[in-house]
This record gives structure tokens, C-alpha cells and sequence, in this order.
């Protein structure tokens, strides 16, 4: 044992301890704290590994979709939708299209529009360009999509086309150059041999055909040896183009009638391809739909020029048998009379012909009721209210039947169009029964007419009479077979003078680079997710951690202040423990360092109060407290103060191990607090090796530690202390499994609480939280021990070595069992 010498200029009561902040730490984690934004990006800056591996791989995930996808080139054209002639008036007497009727008409951009991309058009498209045959080859990881480049053409029937469900696929094999093998899972029986061109194949419920193309150039380019074939159903294809936007149809401008068209396809020519065949297909479609009114006239007309025909006739041989009768042969006698008739008989015919013209009409609109087709409009009434209303009710039609074709009946357009087409064929039904009523009066003031011309006539040999009669039928007929025919000759001019209604203003070109894939674009998003995903990957992982990591895991948690860190310790080799005390009284050592900052903060914290009382504890064993409190009271010893290691730990006492202390007999603190008239002094023993550093063990484990650290005698003991020490440290039990640490902090000025970094819980930092809230340990600090400075991702081990015993479940687990 050795003489303690007091320090003279060390205080003999402790000064008042600092009053702890007004607002708790747990309170104090919730308040706003601004975002260190370079804090964060040093702290994500450690996985820099990880974000390496994470952009290689995506770059070259990049490159590989690069490779795999097709390139889609960009196709364009651009059309004029055309002023049409309009071809239902009755007014066409002469080669002039002015005079002929067809005024100029202002077209619809709208409708044609979404006529031009209408299902039903792209299906007849995509049939007739044979789109919906895909014909690829594959080197490598790029796929070529083939087209003209190839000597051979592929297609198929329209009924097997309609019954195509999923892609059918078919395999072809050059064998000669002539010949072909083609394999399918859709072919009955085995592979099919083709020794020449053109042939023909049963595949699925169709049958295919493949021929040869006129256009190939032989020896222009290599070719693969074997092509893999899709063909899709056309209608499905219409579908993705109409309403997937496989194909754009936009105005150029707002004012304007030209349209752009657009799609993108995999090979040029094939695009193309596919944009002059939907503007021929549109013009030829569009010629039907307007050449619809004036095909149903001259249908009709034909009708009754055989009709009429057929009653001259008989009228004519009629006339043939009265003469042969009569022996006569020449009507010069019949004089005036005749003659004075034939006005008569011009004006009755015209008149019968307008009203069975009308009286046409009325049925046809009667019996079709419900129907919306063409009326035909070139058959010359005479009438102008009804002509006007026909004209109407034909342009209508016109255009409902060209919704029609992109819409259906429900659309607000063709609802709209066909309550107008309603109501016009009512007013035409009024037009013509008024019409027939005037046609009626003038017929019956005619007939007045002929009946006195008739009594004259009566008057006349009886084949004067008869033939003036035979005579009168045929001029009738005759003239109206005679209008007739000139009616079909106008209708026959305007069924060949049908103009196109778009006019080619560009005709489909193809980019000659590709739109995508954007190399650009998917290498700077590839980019991007390569630093994205290991972003979002640490910290999922950093939030699903449930150890402390950091100092700032802790300031995340805790507003209590932190001491300093402790970095983890490794011995040369990497193997084996490390001695536990690490601090040198005279070195630059890491952990010396470390402990001269947690001895600097210290001073700050309690205000470089002297006698100050420390004591050192955790949540539970194995966080290092007895190896910080031995290396901080050696470093605190350098400073040339007295400073004294309490060993209170007495249910698990380490500190004999510790500092290899032999002479266990001496006894320790339980002893001298069993014996109340033993001088403190007694068990202190010098440690020779820190000439400022002395030491008291725990001494026997009592059957009674708390009871024991409760009596009074506790603070007699620790006032003695602070009469000769400046600094007296206490290894303390954790607080977690005993509340030994509780029932001693009544002695002690401040208390290092020890956090061990991939170990401590975070969860134990919420009841640190509440022993600081409760004031249940003295002003508080804490120390984070075995930081990996290395990588902080992976728990490594903490190699220094030392730990707990306890049987009732807390310590480190020590290799050396002889150090127990």
C-alpha cells in the first residue's frame, strides 16, 4: 500500500454540478434540425463500391438493351385533302363541269382525318402491303428486320388471315439457292421442302404462299441462311395502329387541309411501304363512297330505260298491226288535228314522267324508312324545292357514312347527323307531296285538253282515230326514253370524273437514322440508375439497421451530447486480442488520440470541475465501459492529476484482470463498505507503471450488491475520495439487467454512457432517452466505442479482447478464460 499525498490546490467540496437543459433529449430529437447535405453525401460516399459494381452493371445492361432492340426509323408523308365536286345536282347539260353541276364543295380536314385512320382502312392497308408479315434474322444479340432485301415474299389467304389469333411463327432455311425448308409448329408434318418458286403451304387454318420478288437484286447484299417469321392478324395490327398509336394523323396546320402521316417501323422500306399503300387505299375507298350517289342514278336509270324499252316496243308493233289491218301507210291526213295534239302530248308526257318520277320517290323513302342511303339525284325534277331538299339529304348520307367509317353510331357526330337526316326526309316527303299535287292539276288540265281534240278526232275514220291514239302512247314513251338516255350518258360522265381526294404533297420517306433506341438517353439512364438503386438500397438498409452504427445514428436518436468516439482497435497482424489498455502516456497512437478528444470534451462538458466524479456504464455487458474507464483514467493521469479507478462493478468486478493487479487479499470496495471504521485509504493500491493513476477493487461479490451500494456509508467513502483525487472514476455495472448504476448515481458528478457501435440497439438508445428524461444517472454523456472506420456496412468483430462472465446472461465472452 502507499502513502496518498493530497493535492493542496484541489477543491473540498464539489462545486455545484451545471442544471440540465430545460427541454429533454427525447423532446429535443423532434425538433427541425436543417439537412447537412454534405454530411450525407460523405456518409453515402463510404459505399462507393457499391455504387461502382451498381454503374457497371447498369451500363451494361444499357448496352445489352441497346444491342437486343431493334432500330425504329421514323416514317413520313404528307397528303392535301382535295376541294370535292359536288355530283348530286340535276343540272348537267354539256362536257363543262361548271354547267354540269359539280360545284366546288369545301372538304371536311376533320372527317377525313378520322377516315384516314380509321380500323377499317388500315386493315385493307395492312392486307394488301402485307404489314402483318414480319420476316427477322439474328446475329448475335441484333435482330434484323428484313423486307425488300429479301428474294422471296410471303403471304396469306384472307380466310386463314381472318382466323389468326396469337402470332403464328415459322422458321426458313436456305438449301439451294432456289430452294427453301420451312419448320412451324403450324405446319402438319414435318419440315416443307420448296424446290422453286411460287409455292403454296397449309399453315394453321389458312393456307400461305411464298413467291418470289420481282424486285430483288441478286448478289446486292449477304443474307442469313435461316429467317424467323411472324405473321400477325391484320386486324389486330389495324387495332394498335388506330387507337395505340402505332400511326399519327395530324393537321400540318389549323388552317390547312394537309395532314401529316407518321409511324415508325423497323425497316425503311417497309414503312414506306405502308404509307403510299394508306393513301392509295384512302383515295380509292373515298372515290367508292362519293361515286355512291350517281352509281345508284345510273342503276336506275338503266332499270327503266329497259322498262320504257319494252313499252315502245309493244307500242311500236301495235302500230305495225292497226296499218297491216288497214292497208294504210301514211298519217298526212289526219291534218291539223294531229299536229295541234302533239304539244299537248309532248307537255302530258313530261308531266306523267315527273309524277311517276315523284311517286318513285315517296316509295322509296316509304319503304327504306329507317335505312340512310342515297337518293338519286340526277333525275331532273323539275320541281326546285324537292331537288334542293334531295341534295341536302344525299350530303348528309355523304357524310354520315364517312363518320361511320372511323366511328360508330353512337358517336355525338352520327347521332347529330342522323336526326338531321330525319328530319330531311321529312321535308322531302312534304317537297314531293306537294310537288305531286301540282303535277297532278297540270296533268288533269292536259287531259281537258285532249278530251275536246279527242272529239274531234273521234269524228275521223276509225284509223285515223286508233292510229292518232297508238301515235300519242309513242311519242310518250318515246320521248321519255329519250330523256332517259341522255340522263345516263350526263350520270356515265360523272362516274369517270372522279378526282382523288388527297393529293401527295411528300410521298413516304424513311430517317436514314434510326429514333430509337436514344444511346444517349439510355446510357444517361442507365446512369442514373446505377447511382439511384444503390441509393435507395442503403437506405432501405440503413432504416430496416437496428444497431447503432455512427456517431450520427446517435444524434438521430438523442440530444444528449456525445464525448467522442472510439475507433476499432486491430493488432498487427489481424489475429488475436489486443492488449485492453491501449493508452500511452507518451505516444500518438490511435487510441490514445481518441481518448486525449474524449478527455478535451469531457473538460468542456463539466465545466473543468474539480474533484469530479465519473461514472462509467451501459445498457449491458460487452459495450466496453471497463476497457473505456481504464484507458480514460490513464489518459487523465497524464495530465499529472491524481485520479483514482473505483472498481463497482460488484457483481462482475474486471478491473484486477484489467491491470493484472496479483494481490487480491488487500480486499476492495465492498469490503470497506461492509466496514464501516476502515479507512477508505486502506485499499487503495498504486499502480507503478501510472505513477497518477491508483486503483480500488470491487472486492468480494457480496449476496447483497444493491442493498450494500445503498447504505450511507457510500457517500463517506466517495468524500474521502474527493479529498485526495482530482478525477475519481467509477466502473460501474450496466444498467440494463441490475440498477446498481441507479442507486450509486447520488454520488456521482457525471455519467459517460457507453454505446458500442454494430452491438448497442437502438431501441436502448430510447431508454437512455428515458433514464435522461427522468434524471435517473447524473448529467449525462455519451461515448461510442469500436467504430468501424473501415466500412460500415459489415459488422465486423470487435478485437480487443476483453468481456463478461456473468452467469445471468450479460458480457462480452472473453477467449482467455484465465483472465476471469
Amino acid at each position: 500500500m502507499t502513502q496518498i499525498n493530497n493535492n493542496p490546490n484541489n477543491p473540498q467540496q464539489p462545486t455545484h454540478i451545471p442544471a440540465a437543459p430545460e427541454m429533454s433529449p427525447s423532446q429535443a430529437i423532434g425538433n427541425e434540425e436543417e439537412v447537412d447535405i454534405l454530411s450525407i453525401l460523405i456518409d453515402y460516399f463510404r459505399y462507393w463500391p457499391i455504387y461502382l459494381i451498381a454503374l457497371v452493371l447498369c451500363l451494361l445492361l444499357g448496352w445489352l438493351f441497346i444491342k437486343s432492340s431493334s432500330p425504329q426509323y421514323p416514317v413520313k408523308a404528307s397528303v392535301l385533302f382535295l376541294e370535292q365536286k359536288d355530283k348530286s345536282s340535276p343540272q348537267i347539260q354539256g362536257l363543262d363541269f361548271a354547267e354540269l353541276g359539280m360545284g366546288v364543295k369545301n372538304v371536311n380536314v376533320d372527317n377525313e382525318l378520322e377516315i384516314l385512320g380509321s380500323r377499317e382502312i388500315l386493315q385493307k392497308t395492312i392486307e394488301e402491303s402485307q404489314q402483318y408479315v414480319e420476316v427477322t434474322s439474328r446475329k448475335g444479340l441484333t435482330t434484323t428486320v428484313w423486307d425488300s432485301e429479301l428474294p422471296f415474299e410471303i403471304s396469306m389467304d384472307p380466310v386463314g388471315l381472318s382466323k389468326i389469333g396469337a402470332p403464328i411463327t415459322l422458321t426458313i432455311e436456305s438449301i439451294s439457292d432456289k430452294g427453301y425448308k420451312i419448320s412451324s409448329d403450324y405446319v402438319k408434318g414435318e419440315a416443307i421442302v420448296i424446290d422453286s418458286l411460287p409455292a403454296t403451304f397449309v399453315l394453321g387454318e389458312g393456307i400461305a404462299s411464298i413467291t418470289k420478288r420481282e424486285s430483288y437484286k441478286e448478289g446486292k447484299m449477304e443474307l442469313p441462311s435461316s429467317f424467323d417469321v411472324t405473321i400477325q392478324s391484320p386486324q389486330k395490327l389495324a387495332i394498335y395502329y388506330a387507337e395505340k398509336g402505332g400511326l399519327t394523323v395530324d393537321r400540318a396546320n389549323k388552317q390547312g387541309s394537309v395532314a401529316v402521316l407518321g409511324i415508325t417501323a423497323k425497316n425503311r422500306a417497309k414503312g414506306e411501304r405502308f404509307l403510299s399503300k394508306l393513301i392509295e387505299v384512302y383515295n380509292r375507298e373515298r372515290a367508292i363512297d362519293k361515286n355512291a350517289t350517281a352509281q345508284r342514278t345510273y342503276d336506275f336509270i338503266n332499270e327503266r330505260i329497259n322498262l320504257i324499252g319494252e313499252e315502245l316496243n309493244a307500242t311500236e308493233k301495235k302500230l305495225e298491226e292497226v296499218k297491216k289491218s288497214q292497208g294504210v301507210t301514211s298519217y298526212q291526213d289526219l291534218g291539223v288535228v294531229v299536229s295541234s295534239t302533239a304539244m299537248i302530248d309532248q307537255k302530258r308526257a313530261e308531266a306523267e314522267t315527273q309524277l311517276k318520277l315523284v311517286a318513285f320517290l315517296i316509295n322509296d323513302l316509304k319503304t327504306k324508312e329507317g335505312k340512310y342511303e342515297i337518293i338519286p339525284g340526277s333525275l331532273g325534277f323539275t320541281d326546285g324545292t324537292l331537288q334542293t331538299a334531295v341534295e341536302i339529304y344525299n350530303q348528309m348520307v355523304f357524310e354520315r357514312d364517312g363518320l361511320l367509317e372511323a366511328a360508330n353510331k353512337d358517336h355525338p357526330k352520327v347521332k347529330s347527323l342522323t336526326e338531321n337526316l330525319n328530319v330531311a326526309r321529312t321535308n322531302i316527303l312534304e317537297a314531293a307531296d306537294v310537288a305531286k299535287q301540282g303535277l297532278q292539276i297540270q296533268l288533269n288540265g292536259l287531259k281537258g285538253m285532249e278530251q275536246r281534240y279527242s272529239s274531234r278526232i273521234s269524228q275521223a275514220p276509225t284509223f285515223e282515230r286508233i292510229s292518232t291514239d297508238i301515235e300519242r302512247q309513242r311519242s310518250i314513251r318515246s320521248n321519255l326514253y329519250l330523256m332517259l338516255l341522255t340522263r345516263r350518258e350526263e350520270t356515265s360522265i360523272e362516274l369517270a370524273s372522279s378526282l382523288e381526294s388527297a393529293k401527295v404533297v411528300d410521298s413516304a420517306l424513311a430517317a436514314s437514322k434510326p429514333s430509337s433506341p436514344k444511346k444517349p438517353i439510355i446510357y444517361l439512364a442507365s446512369l442514373l440508375l446505377g447511382l439511384v438503386l444503390p441509393t435507395i438500397a442503403i437506405y432501405l438498409w440503413k432504416l430496416a439497421q437496428t444497431k447503432v452504427h455512427t456517431e450520427e445514428d446517435i444524434k438521430k436518436l438523442t440530444n444528449l451530447p456525445i464525448a467522442g468516439g472510439i475507433p476499432q482497435q486491430k493488432s498487427a497482424s489481424g489475429e488475436g486480442d489486443l492488449p485492453e489498455l491501449l493508452v500511452q502516456l507518451e505516444g500518438n497512437s490511435v487510441a490514445t488520440e481518441a481518448f486525449r478528444n474524449i478527455r478535451t470534451n469531457l473538460s468542456f462538458l463539466t465545466q473543468n470541475k474539480r474533484p469530479l466524479v465519473l461514472m462509467c456504464t451501459s445498457t449491458v455487458s460487452g459495450e466496453g465501459k471497463t476497457f473505456v474507464v481504464s484507458n480514460l483514467a490513464i489518459s487523465l493521469s497524464a495530465l499529472q492529476y491524481k485520479v483514482l479507478l473505483v472498481g463497482l462493478d460488484i457483481r462482475n468486478p474486471q478491473l484486477k484482470r484489467t491491470f493484472g493487479i496479483k494481490n487480491a487479499s488487500l480486499g476492495g470496495m465492498t469490503d470497506l463498505l461492509n466496514d464501516a471504521s476502515t479507512d477508505p485509504i486502506h485499499y487503495i493500491q498504486h499502480l507503478e507503471e501510472y505513477p497518477n493513476l491508483d486503483i480500488i477493487n470491487a472486492g468480494a461479490i457480496p449476496p447483497n450488491p444493491t442493498e450494500l451500494l445503498a447504505r450511507p456509508r457510500l457517500e463517506e467513502v466517495f468524500d474521502t475520495f474527493r479529498k485526495h483525487y482530482d478525477y475519481i472514476l467509477v466502473d460501474s455495472a450496466p444498467v440494463g439487467p441490475v440498477v446498481d448504476s441507479l442507486v450509486l448515481s447520488r454520488v456521482v458528478d457525471h455519467t459517460l454512457y457507453i454505446l458500442r457501435s454494430d452491438k448497442t440497439n437502438k431501441r436502448d438508445v430510447e431508454y437512455i432517452n428515458y433514464l435522461a428524461d427522468h434524471q435517473k444517472l447524473s448529467s449525462m454523456s455519451l461515448i461510442l466505442n469500436d467504430i468501424n472506420t473501415n466500412n460500415s456496412i459489415f459488422v465486423k468483430s470487435y478485437g480487443y479482447g476483453y468481456g463478461y462472465g456473468y452467469g445471468y446472461g450479460y458480457g462480452y465472452g472473453h477467449k482467455d478464460d484465465n483472465h476471469k
